[in-house]
Protein backbone atom coordinates (compact mmCIF):
# COMPACT_ATOMS: atom_id res chain seq x y z
CA UNK A 1 0.00 0.00 0.00
CA UNK A 2 2.85 2.33 0.97
CA UNK A 3 4.65 1.58 -2.31
CA UNK A 4 1.48 2.34 -4.25
CA UNK A 5 1.08 5.70 -2.49
CA UNK A 6 4.72 6.56 -3.23
CA UNK A 7 4.23 5.60 -6.89
CA UNK A 8 1.16 7.85 -7.13
CA UNK A 9 3.05 10.72 -5.50
CA UNK A 10 5.95 10.31 -7.93
CA UNK A 11 3.52 10.07 -10.84
CA UNK A 12 1.81 13.26 -9.64
CA UNK A 13 5.12 15.09 -9.34
CA UNK A 14 6.08 14.02 -12.86
CA UNK A 15 2.74 15.21 -14.26
CA UNK A 16 3.02 18.56 -12.48
CA UNK A 17 6.61 18.94 -13.68
CA UNK A 18 5.60 18.19 -17.27
CA UNK A 19 2.74 20.70 -17.06
CA UNK A 20 4.99 23.38 -15.59
CA UNK A 21 7.66 22.75 -18.19
CA UNK A 22 5.05 22.89 -20.95
CA UNK A 23 3.62 26.13 -19.63
CA UNK A 24 7.10 27.53 -19.24
CA UNK A 25 8.09 26.72 -22.79
CA UNK A 26 4.79 28.06 -24.11
CA UNK A 27 5.33 31.37 -22.35
CA UNK A 28 8.77 31.86 -23.85
CA UNK A 29 8.74 34.13 -26.94
CA UNK A 30 9.69 32.40 -30.17
CA UNK A 31 13.21 33.58 -31.08
CA UNK A 32 12.35 33.20 -34.75
CA UNK A 33 9.87 36.05 -34.26
CA UNK A 34 12.32 38.29 -32.43
CA UNK A 35 13.39 41.62 -33.92
CA UNK A 36 16.35 43.42 -32.38
CA UNK A 37 16.40 47.19 -32.72
CA UNK A 38 19.30 49.27 -31.50
CA UNK A 39 20.89 52.58 -32.30
CA UNK A 40 21.64 56.10 -31.19
CA UNK A 41 19.73 59.34 -31.44
CA UNK A 42 20.94 62.93 -31.38
CA UNK A 43 17.31 63.96 -31.02
CA UNK A 44 16.61 64.32 -27.32
CA UNK A 45 14.11 61.76 -26.12
CA UNK A 46 13.28 59.35 -23.33
CA UNK A 47 11.57 56.57 -25.30
CA UNK A 48 11.79 54.79 -28.67
CA UNK A 49 8.48 53.40 -29.92
CA UNK A 50 7.32 51.49 -32.99
CA UNK A 51 3.66 52.20 -33.71
CA UNK A 52 0.99 51.30 -36.23
CA UNK A 53 0.94 53.70 -39.17
CA UNK A 54 -1.93 55.89 -38.03
CA UNK A 55 -2.65 59.39 -36.83
CA UNK A 56 -3.79 57.89 -33.54
CA UNK A 57 -0.81 56.64 -31.54
CA UNK A 58 -2.70 54.50 -29.03
CA UNK A 59 -1.37 51.16 -30.29
CA UNK A 60 2.22 50.07 -30.70
CA UNK A 61 4.35 47.04 -31.49
CA UNK A 62 6.84 47.79 -28.74
CA UNK A 63 8.81 50.46 -26.92
CA UNK A 64 12.01 50.81 -24.89
CA UNK A 65 13.92 53.47 -23.02
CA UNK A 66 16.53 55.79 -24.51
CA UNK A 67 19.61 56.08 -22.31
CA UNK A 68 21.25 59.36 -21.30
CA UNK A 69 23.92 58.96 -24.00
CA UNK A 70 21.18 58.67 -26.66
CA UNK A 71 21.53 54.92 -27.16
CA UNK A 72 18.64 52.48 -27.20
CA UNK A 73 18.44 48.71 -27.51
CA UNK A 74 15.41 46.46 -27.34
CA UNK A 75 13.50 43.51 -28.72
CA UNK A 76 10.10 43.28 -30.39
CA UNK A 77 8.31 40.03 -31.15
CA UNK A 78 6.17 39.86 -34.30
CA UNK A 79 4.69 36.96 -36.25
CA UNK A 80 4.83 38.58 -39.70
CA UNK A 81 6.50 41.50 -41.50
CA UNK A 82 5.14 44.93 -40.65
CA UNK A 83 5.37 48.52 -41.76
CA UNK A 84 5.30 50.88 -38.88
CA UNK A 85 6.27 54.34 -37.79
CA UNK A 86 9.24 54.60 -35.47
CA UNK A 87 9.16 57.63 -33.26
CA UNK A 88 11.23 59.28 -30.58
CA UNK A 89 9.22 60.44 -27.56
CA UNK A 90 10.34 63.17 -25.21
CA UNK A 91 8.17 63.92 -22.20
CA UNK A 92 5.17 62.23 -23.92
CA UNK A 93 5.61 64.35 -27.06
CA UNK A 94 6.64 63.02 -30.48
CA UNK A 95 9.85 64.77 -31.54
CA UNK A 96 10.85 62.53 -34.46
CA UNK A 97 8.91 60.08 -36.62
CA UNK A 98 9.93 58.00 -39.64
CA UNK A 99 8.91 54.78 -41.47
CA UNK A 100 10.40 51.44 -40.49
CA UNK A 101 9.99 47.99 -42.04
CA UNK A 102 10.82 44.94 -39.92
CA UNK A 103 10.27 41.22 -40.26
CA UNK A 104 10.63 38.28 -37.87
CA UNK A 105 14.24 37.40 -37.09
CA UNK A 106 15.72 40.67 -38.36
CA UNK A 107 18.24 42.92 -36.64
CA UNK A 108 17.90 46.67 -37.21
CA UNK A 109 20.37 49.44 -36.40
CA UNK A 110 19.52 53.14 -36.59
CA UNK A 111 21.44 56.40 -36.30
CA UNK A 112 19.00 59.26 -35.85
CA UNK A 113 19.66 62.99 -36.13
CA UNK A 114 17.44 66.04 -36.52
CA UNK A 115 17.48 65.91 -40.33
CA UNK A 116 18.35 62.32 -41.19
CA UNK A 117 17.75 58.69 -40.31
CA UNK A 118 20.53 56.28 -41.24
CA UNK A 119 19.45 52.66 -41.54
CA UNK A 120 22.15 50.05 -40.87
CA UNK A 121 22.29 46.28 -40.55
CA UNK A 122 19.64 44.01 -42.05
CA UNK A 123 16.94 45.54 -44.26
CA UNK A 124 19.08 48.68 -44.70
CA UNK A 125 18.41 48.90 -48.45
CA UNK A 126 14.74 48.02 -48.02
CA UNK A 127 14.15 50.76 -45.46
CA UNK A 128 16.07 53.38 -47.45
CA UNK A 129 14.01 52.51 -50.53
CA UNK A 130 10.71 52.59 -48.69
CA UNK A 131 11.40 55.90 -46.94
CA UNK A 132 11.52 57.65 -50.34
CA UNK A 133 8.98 55.39 -52.04
CA UNK A 134 6.31 56.01 -49.39
CA UNK A 135 6.62 59.78 -49.81
CA UNK A 136 6.34 59.53 -53.60
CA UNK A 137 3.27 57.26 -53.44
CA UNK A 138 1.58 59.40 -50.79
CA UNK A 139 2.23 62.65 -52.65
CA UNK A 140 1.03 61.04 -55.89
CA UNK A 141 -2.33 60.16 -54.36
CA UNK A 142 -2.82 63.24 -52.19
CA UNK A 143 -4.54 65.22 -54.96
CA UNK A 144 -7.31 62.58 -55.06
CA UNK A 145 -8.11 62.75 -51.32
CA UNK A 146 -11.09 65.05 -51.85
CA UNK A 147 -12.17 63.64 -55.20
CA UNK A 148 -15.70 62.40 -55.82
CA UNK A 149 -14.98 61.53 -59.46
CA UNK A 150 -15.18 57.82 -60.28
CA UNK A 151 -13.15 58.43 -63.46
CA UNK A 152 -10.12 58.84 -61.19
CA UNK A 153 -10.19 55.07 -60.59
CA UNK A 154 -8.48 54.59 -63.97
CA UNK A 155 -5.71 57.04 -63.03
CA UNK A 156 -5.19 55.35 -59.66
CA UNK A 157 -4.94 51.93 -61.33
CA UNK A 158 -2.29 53.30 -63.69
CA UNK A 159 -0.30 54.79 -60.79
CA UNK A 160 -0.47 51.47 -58.95
CA UNK A 161 0.87 49.55 -61.95
CA UNK A 162 3.60 52.13 -62.51
CA UNK A 163 4.83 51.86 -58.92
CA UNK A 164 4.67 48.06 -58.98
CA UNK A 165 6.88 48.12 -62.07
CA UNK A 166 9.41 50.32 -60.23
CA UNK A 167 9.32 47.91 -57.29
CA UNK A 168 9.79 44.80 -59.44
CA UNK A 169 12.98 46.20 -60.99
CA UNK A 170 14.74 46.53 -57.62
CA UNK A 171 17.13 43.92 -56.21
CA UNK A 172 15.55 44.00 -52.78
CA UNK A 173 14.40 41.23 -50.45
CA UNK A 174 11.62 39.26 -52.20
CA UNK A 175 9.46 39.07 -49.09
CA UNK A 176 9.79 42.83 -48.75
CA UNK A 177 8.77 43.34 -52.38
CA UNK A 178 5.69 41.16 -51.98
CA UNK A 179 4.76 43.08 -48.86
CA UNK A 180 5.19 46.46 -50.56
CA UNK A 181 3.07 45.24 -53.49
CA UNK A 182 0.27 44.43 -51.01
CA UNK A 183 0.79 47.81 -49.38
CA UNK A 184 0.44 49.50 -52.79
CA UNK A 185 -2.84 47.68 -53.46
CA UNK A 186 -4.21 48.71 -50.08
CA UNK A 187 -3.01 52.30 -50.52
CA UNK A 188 -4.83 52.74 -53.83
CA UNK A 189 -7.90 50.87 -52.57
CA UNK A 190 -7.91 53.31 -49.67
CA UNK A 191 -8.21 56.28 -52.04
CA UNK A 192 -10.93 54.55 -54.06
CA UNK A 193 -13.00 53.88 -50.97
CA UNK A 194 -12.46 57.46 -49.88
CA UNK A 195 -13.83 58.67 -53.24
CA UNK A 196 -16.90 56.38 -53.01
CA UNK A 197 -17.61 57.42 -49.41
CA UNK A 198 -17.30 61.14 -50.21
CA UNK A 199 -19.42 60.83 -53.36
CA UNK A 200 -22.17 59.24 -51.23
CA UNK A 201 -24.44 58.59 -54.21
CA UNK A 202 -27.42 56.25 -54.07
CA UNK A 203 -27.17 52.70 -55.33
CA UNK A 204 -28.74 53.40 -58.70
CA UNK A 205 -26.07 55.95 -59.65
CA UNK A 206 -22.99 53.78 -59.06
CA UNK A 207 -21.11 52.86 -62.26
CA UNK A 208 -20.73 49.12 -62.87
CA UNK A 209 -16.95 49.24 -62.52
CA UNK A 210 -17.33 50.79 -59.06
CA UNK A 211 -19.89 48.18 -58.01
CA UNK A 212 -17.51 45.45 -59.22
CA UNK A 213 -14.66 46.99 -57.24
CA UNK A 214 -16.74 47.08 -54.04
CA UNK A 215 -17.97 43.53 -54.55
CA UNK A 216 -14.55 42.07 -55.33
CA UNK A 217 -12.85 43.60 -52.28
CA UNK A 218 -13.30 41.13 -49.44
CA UNK A 219 -12.51 41.04 -45.74
CA UNK A 220 -10.34 37.94 -45.91
CA UNK A 221 -7.63 40.07 -47.53
CA UNK A 222 -7.39 41.98 -44.26
CA UNK A 223 -5.54 39.06 -42.67
CA UNK A 224 -2.32 40.70 -43.88
CA UNK A 225 -0.76 43.35 -41.68
CA UNK A 226 0.27 45.24 -44.84
CA UNK A 227 -2.90 47.28 -44.42
CA UNK A 228 -1.45 48.74 -41.22
CA UNK A 229 1.18 50.48 -43.35
CA UNK A 230 -1.41 52.51 -45.25
CA UNK A 231 -1.41 56.20 -44.44
CA UNK A 232 -4.15 56.62 -41.84
CA UNK A 233 -5.40 53.07 -42.30
CA UNK A 234 -8.15 53.74 -39.75
CA UNK A 235 -9.88 56.06 -42.22
CA UNK A 236 -9.43 53.38 -44.88
CA UNK A 237 -11.26 50.84 -42.72
CA UNK A 238 -13.95 53.35 -41.77
CA UNK A 239 -14.61 54.20 -45.42
CA UNK A 240 -14.43 50.53 -46.39
CA UNK A 241 -17.03 49.49 -43.82
CA UNK A 242 -19.24 52.48 -44.57
CA UNK A 243 -19.28 51.69 -48.29
CA UNK A 244 -19.75 47.94 -47.80
CA UNK A 245 -22.65 48.54 -45.42
CA UNK A 246 -24.37 51.00 -47.73
CA UNK A 247 -23.98 49.32 -51.10
CA UNK A 248 -23.52 45.61 -50.40
CA UNK A 249 -25.11 44.85 -47.03
CA UNK A 250 -28.39 46.18 -45.71
CA UNK A 251 -27.29 46.21 -42.06
CA UNK A 252 -23.87 46.22 -40.42
CA UNK A 253 -24.59 43.11 -38.34
CA UNK A 254 -24.84 41.09 -41.55
CA UNK A 255 -21.11 41.57 -41.93
CA UNK A 256 -20.62 39.50 -38.76
CA UNK A 257 -19.80 36.26 -40.60
CA UNK A 258 -16.90 37.93 -42.41
CA UNK A 259 -15.79 39.64 -39.21
CA UNK A 260 -15.18 36.45 -37.23
CA UNK A 261 -12.86 35.18 -39.98
CA UNK A 262 -10.45 38.13 -39.82
CA UNK A 263 -7.13 36.73 -38.63
CA UNK A 264 -5.32 39.89 -37.59
CA UNK A 265 -6.46 40.50 -34.00
CA UNK A 266 -5.85 44.25 -34.06
CA UNK A 267 -7.80 44.72 -37.28
CA UNK A 268 -10.55 42.58 -35.76
CA UNK A 269 -10.55 44.88 -32.71
CA UNK A 270 -10.83 47.94 -34.95
CA UNK A 271 -13.64 46.36 -36.93
CA UNK A 272 -15.44 45.27 -33.75
CA UNK A 273 -15.38 48.84 -32.48
CA UNK A 274 -16.72 50.07 -35.82
CA UNK A 275 -19.55 47.51 -35.83
CA UNK A 276 -20.56 48.27 -32.25
CA UNK A 277 -20.49 52.01 -32.92
CA UNK A 278 -22.62 51.51 -36.05
CA UNK A 279 -25.14 49.30 -34.27
CA UNK A 280 -25.50 51.58 -31.25
CA UNK A 281 -25.89 54.75 -33.31
CA UNK A 282 -28.39 53.16 -35.67
CA UNK A 283 -30.61 53.17 -32.56
CA UNK A 284 -32.48 50.11 -33.76
CA UNK A 285 -33.13 46.97 -31.74
CA UNK A 286 -33.53 48.89 -28.48
CA UNK A 287 -35.66 46.00 -27.17
CA UNK A 288 -32.46 44.15 -26.23
CA UNK A 289 -31.67 42.87 -29.72
CA UNK A 290 -28.95 45.45 -30.26
CA UNK A 291 -27.40 44.71 -26.86
CA UNK A 292 -27.15 40.99 -27.65
CA UNK A 293 -25.45 41.76 -30.96
CA UNK A 294 -23.07 44.20 -29.29
CA UNK A 295 -22.18 41.68 -26.57
CA UNK A 296 -21.52 39.00 -29.17
CA UNK A 297 -19.16 41.25 -31.15
CA UNK A 298 -17.49 42.64 -28.01
CA UNK A 299 -16.48 39.12 -26.95
CA UNK A 300 -13.78 39.18 -29.66
CA UNK A 301 -12.12 42.35 -28.40
CA UNK A 302 -8.59 41.87 -27.02
CA UNK A 303 -6.98 45.28 -26.58
CA UNK A 304 -7.54 47.38 -23.41
CA UNK A 305 -7.85 50.59 -25.44
CA UNK A 306 -10.70 49.10 -27.48
CA UNK A 307 -12.43 47.81 -24.34
CA UNK A 308 -12.30 51.31 -22.88
CA UNK A 309 -14.02 52.70 -26.00
CA UNK A 310 -16.62 49.93 -25.76
CA UNK A 311 -17.47 50.95 -22.18
CA UNK A 312 -18.44 54.38 -23.48
CA UNK A 313 -20.62 52.84 -26.20
CA UNK A 314 -22.36 50.60 -23.67
CA UNK A 315 -23.28 53.70 -21.65
CA UNK A 316 -24.63 55.31 -24.80
CA UNK A 317 -26.63 52.17 -25.59
CA UNK A 318 -28.24 52.20 -22.13
CA UNK A 319 -29.27 55.82 -22.68
CA UNK A 320 -30.87 55.00 -26.04
CA UNK A 321 -32.70 51.97 -24.61
CA UNK A 322 -34.31 54.26 -22.05
CA UNK A 323 -35.22 56.91 -24.64
CA UNK A 324 -36.90 54.46 -27.04
CA UNK A 325 -38.68 52.12 -24.62
CA UNK A 326 -42.06 53.80 -25.27
CA UNK A 327 -41.62 53.24 -29.03
CA UNK A 328 -40.91 49.52 -28.99
CA UNK A 329 -43.03 47.11 -31.01
CA UNK A 330 -46.56 46.81 -29.61
CA UNK A 331 -46.50 50.13 -27.73
CA UNK A 332 -49.24 52.67 -28.65
CA UNK A 333 -48.02 55.03 -31.37
CA UNK A 334 -48.12 58.70 -30.28
CA UNK A 335 -51.07 60.44 -31.91
CA UNK A 336 -50.86 63.54 -34.09
CA UNK A 337 -53.10 65.91 -36.03
CA UNK A 338 -51.74 68.08 -38.86
CA UNK A 339 -52.89 69.96 -41.94
CA UNK A 340 -52.42 68.33 -45.34
CA UNK A 341 -51.36 69.95 -48.61
CA UNK A 342 -55.00 70.79 -49.43
CA UNK A 343 -55.70 72.39 -46.04
CA UNK A 344 -57.60 69.40 -44.66
CA UNK A 345 -57.00 68.37 -41.02
CA UNK A 346 -55.67 64.81 -40.80
CA UNK A 347 -55.06 62.65 -37.70
CA UNK A 348 -53.28 59.35 -37.21
CA UNK A 349 -56.54 57.93 -35.81
CA UNK A 350 -58.14 58.47 -39.25
CA UNK A 351 -56.14 55.49 -40.50
CA UNK A 352 -57.07 52.97 -37.83
CA UNK A 353 -57.55 49.59 -39.47
CA UNK A 354 -54.65 50.21 -41.88
CA UNK A 355 -50.92 49.89 -41.64
CA UNK A 356 -49.28 53.31 -41.74
CA UNK A 357 -45.91 54.11 -43.28
CA UNK A 358 -44.67 57.47 -41.95
CA UNK A 359 -42.02 59.47 -43.78
CA UNK A 360 -40.63 62.31 -41.62
CA UNK A 361 -38.74 64.77 -43.80
CA UNK A 362 -38.26 68.38 -44.98
CA UNK A 363 -37.68 70.13 -48.29
CA UNK A 364 -34.07 71.09 -47.45
CA UNK A 365 -32.98 67.54 -46.66
CA UNK A 366 -30.98 66.01 -49.53
CA UNK A 367 -31.18 62.41 -48.25
CA UNK A 368 -34.95 62.87 -47.79
CA UNK A 369 -35.39 64.03 -51.38
CA UNK A 370 -33.27 61.12 -52.64
CA UNK A 371 -35.84 58.67 -51.20
CA UNK A 372 -38.86 60.22 -52.96
CA UNK A 373 -38.57 58.20 -56.23
CA UNK A 374 -38.41 54.95 -54.25
CA UNK A 375 -41.41 55.88 -52.09
CA UNK A 376 -43.48 56.77 -55.16
CA UNK A 377 -42.52 53.47 -56.78
CA UNK A 378 -43.42 51.33 -53.77
CA UNK A 379 -46.64 53.19 -53.02
CA UNK A 380 -47.79 52.38 -56.54
CA UNK A 381 -46.84 48.72 -56.10
CA UNK A 382 -48.71 48.54 -52.78
CA UNK A 383 -51.80 50.53 -53.78
CA UNK A 384 -54.05 47.47 -53.39
CA UNK A 385 -52.64 46.56 -49.96
CA UNK A 386 -53.93 47.63 -46.54
CA UNK A 387 -51.41 50.42 -46.00
CA UNK A 388 -51.45 54.23 -46.04
CA UNK A 389 -48.37 56.29 -46.93
CA UNK A 390 -48.09 59.51 -44.92
CA UNK A 391 -45.31 62.08 -45.32
CA UNK A 392 -44.95 64.52 -42.42
CA UNK A 393 -42.83 67.60 -43.14
CA UNK A 394 -41.08 69.49 -40.34
CA UNK A 395 -40.74 72.63 -42.47
CA UNK A 396 -41.68 75.87 -40.74
CA UNK A 397 -45.18 77.28 -41.14
CA UNK A 398 -43.84 80.43 -42.79
CA UNK A 399 -42.42 78.17 -45.52
CA UNK A 400 -45.70 76.32 -46.03
CA UNK A 401 -46.10 77.62 -49.58
CA UNK A 402 -42.58 76.49 -50.52
CA UNK A 403 -43.45 73.08 -49.12
CA UNK A 404 -46.70 72.96 -51.13
CA UNK A 405 -44.91 74.00 -54.32
CA UNK A 406 -42.26 71.34 -53.74
CA UNK A 407 -44.86 68.60 -53.18
CA UNK A 408 -46.66 69.56 -56.39
CA UNK A 409 -43.45 69.88 -58.42
CA UNK A 410 -42.20 66.46 -57.31
CA UNK A 411 -45.67 64.94 -57.81
CA UNK A 412 -45.46 63.43 -54.37
CA UNK A 413 -48.16 60.90 -53.63
CA UNK A 414 -49.84 59.69 -50.46
CA UNK A 415 -50.98 61.96 -47.64
CA UNK A 416 -48.76 65.05 -47.43
CA UNK A 417 -48.85 66.75 -44.01
CA UNK A 418 -46.92 69.62 -42.42
CA UNK A 419 -46.21 69.95 -38.70
CA UNK A 420 -47.86 72.79 -36.85
CA UNK A 421 -44.67 74.02 -35.20
CA UNK A 422 -41.82 72.96 -37.47
CA UNK A 423 -38.71 71.65 -35.71
CA UNK A 424 -40.26 72.58 -32.35
CA UNK A 425 -43.21 70.23 -32.86
CA UNK A 426 -44.04 67.78 -30.07
CA UNK A 427 -44.23 65.12 -32.78
CA UNK A 428 -40.42 65.03 -33.05
CA UNK A 429 -40.13 64.63 -29.28
CA UNK A 430 -42.88 62.00 -29.07
CA UNK A 431 -41.19 59.86 -31.74
CA UNK A 432 -37.67 60.71 -30.50
CA UNK A 433 -36.58 61.74 -33.99
CA UNK A 434 -32.94 62.82 -34.17
CA UNK A 435 -32.39 63.06 -37.92
CA UNK A 436 -34.02 63.07 -41.32
CA UNK A 437 -35.37 61.19 -43.08
CA UNK A 438 -36.91 58.90 -40.47
CA UNK A 439 -39.34 56.15 -41.47
CA UNK A 440 -41.87 54.64 -39.07
CA UNK A 441 -44.34 51.75 -39.42
CA UNK A 442 -47.55 51.53 -37.36
CA UNK A 443 -49.99 48.59 -37.32
CA UNK A 444 -53.79 48.70 -37.93
CA UNK A 445 -54.45 48.88 -34.16
CA UNK A 446 -52.39 52.05 -33.86
CA UNK A 447 -49.43 50.31 -32.23
CA UNK A 448 -45.76 50.64 -33.10
CA UNK A 449 -44.17 48.15 -35.49
CA UNK A 450 -40.84 49.90 -36.12
CA UNK A 451 -39.71 53.38 -35.03
CA UNK A 452 -36.73 53.39 -37.42
CA UNK A 453 -37.57 51.46 -40.55
CA UNK A 454 -35.25 50.80 -43.49
CA UNK A 455 -34.51 53.45 -46.11
CA UNK A 456 -36.69 52.90 -49.20
CA UNK A 457 -33.53 52.72 -51.35
CA UNK A 458 -32.45 49.65 -49.37
CA UNK A 459 -32.97 46.47 -51.37
CA UNK A 460 -34.53 44.84 -48.29
CA UNK A 461 -37.12 47.61 -47.87
CA UNK A 462 -39.90 46.31 -50.10
CA UNK A 463 -39.83 42.61 -49.12
CA UNK A 464 -39.60 43.55 -45.43
CA UNK A 465 -42.54 45.97 -45.60
CA UNK A 466 -44.61 43.55 -47.68
CA UNK A 467 -43.94 40.78 -45.17
CA UNK A 468 -45.23 43.03 -42.35
CA UNK A 469 -48.43 43.84 -44.26
CA UNK A 470 -49.04 40.18 -45.12
CA UNK A 471 -48.30 38.95 -41.59
CA UNK A 472 -51.94 39.33 -40.44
Amino acid sequence: MKDKIQQNIIKGIVIVAVVLLTLGFQSLPNNNNKVTIKGTTLVKGDKFELIYNTFNFSFNYGEFAIQEDGSFNGEIFISEPVFGKARIINDRRTVKIFPLFIKPGSSIELNISENEVEYKGELKNENEFFKKFEIEVTMGTFKYYNSTNFDDFTILDALNEKNKAILSETQLDEEFKQYVASWLNYSYQSIKYRIIAKADVNNLDLPNEVINFITETSYDKFSSSAILGVQDWRSFLDNYFKVQNKYIKSNSIKLYDRFVQIENTFIKDRYALYLVNSLVNLRTGMDGTCRKQVESISSFVKYPQTKKSLDSLYSQLSKYESEYKHLLKGKPAPGFTFEDVNGKIVSLSDFKGKYVFLDVWNIYCGPCIAQIPYIKKYEEELKDENIAFIAVSCDRQKEKQKWKDFVIKKEMVGHQLIMDNGRDSDFLIDYNIKGFPTFIVIDPEGNMVDYKFLLPENKEFFPTLLNIIKSD
